[in-house]
């Protein structure tokens, strides 16, 4: 976006513009594939990014380092709040949002795996039901519908270093 590159590309479902983090920083996003770029934020620009697909504008974003936090912005990006709620332990390395309810997010921290169904207000911890954390850390979080649809529910899917890939209930 600013002639360098960008990082943590997403598409909003809402709006189908993609939006990431330019080299400079900045909060981008493009209504033309990536053919141009405009500035929505120029001093925030989140690394990893999901959107709620059901609730238009709504974004949440990692940024930072060491320890990273959580950014969610109710404009499409143009101010953002940090979700303090998280708990201390482990920094937020990766983001997914239930493509079928609003509010509903996972995160994975250097040490575990995390739900909210508030939009962020409060967390649970589902190291527990997933094994695979301690067992390596996770590179990659993805949601998905139930590998057995009667079941419902959703499969979260882990990518690890040290464990592979590895779907799991929710």
């Amino acid at each position: 976006p600013d002639g360098r590159g960008a990082h943590g590309l997403a598409f909003d479902p809402n709006d189908g513009a993609l939006y990431g983090r330019s080299d400079a920083g900045a909060f981008v996003r493009s209504r033309d594939d990536g053919d141009s770029w405009e500035i929505v934020h120029s001093t925030i620009g989140p690394g990893e990014l999901t959107f709620d697909p059901r609730t238009p504008g709504t974004i949440y974003g990692l940024y930072g380092y060491d320890p990273a936090r959580i950014l969610k912005s109710v404009d499409g990006g143009i101010s953002w709040a940090i979700l303090d709620s998280l708990p201390a332990k482990g920094s937020p390395v990766r983001l997914a949002h239930d493509p079928s309810r609003a509010g509903h997010l996972f995160v994975a921290t250097s040490e575990r795996v995390l739900e909210t169904v508030d939009a962020g207000a409060s967390w649970f911890d589902l190291s527990d039901r997933l094994a695979a954390v301690a067992a390596g850390y996770v590179k990659a979080l993805a949601v998905g519908p139930p590998a057995d649809p009667t079941s419902g529910g959703l499969t979260l899917y882990l990518g690890t270093l040290g464990s592979g890939l590895l779907a799991r209930a929710v």
